[in-house]
């Protein structure tokens, strides 16, 4: 039943649109450009004093890169074993972005409930050799870590590519 509430959540937020969160621009004409996006369930370990359990995570995200950067996340998770998720993480606006061959770290302000935070992301493409891997940490302005997750895609996919959408070998 979480599994559902959770992924009701999301689509009822119109995953990305209906919260607010505006859609990956296009690339400028002529630049090489990057791309990351990703959905899916993962099991992951909270590390921070407070979380020291697991839980399950529900995100959705899209980035590209170029001449400008751009994209969006939300993240949902749940820990306590109840109906609805008890951490809900959007970022709306991509303000920096690196890529590697199979990986991508992106950063922005967002915000973790209504708090505003600073939201770095780090996502790996393991191709079909083993499960996706993603990472979150969100930082208050205090710089106080306010949540963390890291874990291996359980269902979905993570794909780093080229701005045609390939993925890289």
């Amino acid at each position: 039943m979480k599994r559902f509430a959770i992924t009701g959540v999301l689509l009822a937020a119109g995953a990305i649109g209906a919260l607010g969160l505006a859609p990956p621009q296009p690339f400028a004409a002529g630049k090489a450009a990057i791309s990351a996006g990703g959905q899916g369930t993962m099991a992951f370990s909270s590390e921070h004093e407070t979380d020291d359990d697991t839980g399950i995570g529900y995100l959705r995200f899209g980035i590209r890169g170029g001449e400008t950067v751009s994209g969006t996340l939300l993240f949902a998770a749940e820990h306590h074993h109840g109906m609805f998720p008890d951490i809900v993480v959007q970022l709306g606006n991509v303000q920096e972005a690196s890529f590697k061959e199979h990986s991508v770290k992106f950063t922005g302000q967002g915000l973790l409930h209504d708090d505003q935070v600073t939201i770095t992301v780090r996502a790996w493409d393991h191709g079909k050799s083993k499960a996706d891997r993603f990472a979150i940490e969100c930082v208050d302005p205090a710089g106080h870590v306010r949540f963390q997750a890291d874990g291996h895609l359980v269902r979905g996919d993570i794909r780093i590519g080229d701005s045609d959408g390939e993925v890289q070998p």
